[in-house]
């Protein structure tokens, strides 16, 4: 089972896309020829245009979410399922650490409603003892998690958002902070 697990993430990472919040969509695929990979959000675009103007603590705070989230796919990427209790806590933590009162108006609602979200599928994790279970709410976290980034920015940290058209038998999609 676990040699099955690496070729996957092996043959995963050779499908890889850069999403940052300094390139437009032209500007990224000069590039990196992987951004063809990337999943179009839902205005049909490609790359991280970031939509809110937010306080620099605001982003750096959502960095931690990132941060914590590696370490979350990481230990699916290791299977361990004691690890991944571990990262999934450390990941609802950090998402608590996040101050909302930085944002105001269309930007505090949709912050909400990211949060939310991931909150749901963090939950979902932890509440499931089946790891394919909880691989497929590990997508629905990140791509939660994508839109965040998506719309208040990364305040210049790199973050790839890989896709792997074999996991949870119809593809997925995952962010790193490394290709």
């Amino acid at each position: 089972m676990k040699k099955q697990i690496m070729l996957i993430a092996i043959v995963c990472m050779a499908t890889v896309g850069t999403i940052s919040a300094q390139h437009d969509h032209s500007e990224h695929m000069k590039k990196d020829d992987h951004s063809m990979h990337m999943k179009k959000d839902m205005d049909g675009e490609m790359g991280m245009v970031k939509k809110y103007d937010v306080d620099s603590k605001f982003q750096v705070q959502l960095n931690g979410v990132m941060s914590a989230n590696q370490n979350l796919v990481d230990a699916f990427l290791n299977d361990y399922e004691a690890s991944i209790k571990k990262a999934i806590t450390e990941l609802s933590g950090s998402l608590m650490k996040v101050d909302m009162s930085l944002l105001s108006g269309e930007a505090h609602h949709k912050w909400m409603e990211y949060m939310n979200e991931i909150k749901s599928e963090a939950k979902q994790i932890t509440g499931a003892n089946d790891i394919d279970f909880q691989r497929i709410h590990l997508a629905k976290l990140n791509d939660a998690l994508y839109k965040s980034l998506k719309a208040f920015g990364t305040g210049g940290t790199e973050v790839f958002y890989n896709h792997c058209p074999m996991a949870n038998s119809v593809g997925a999609n995952w962010l790193t902070t490394s290709s």
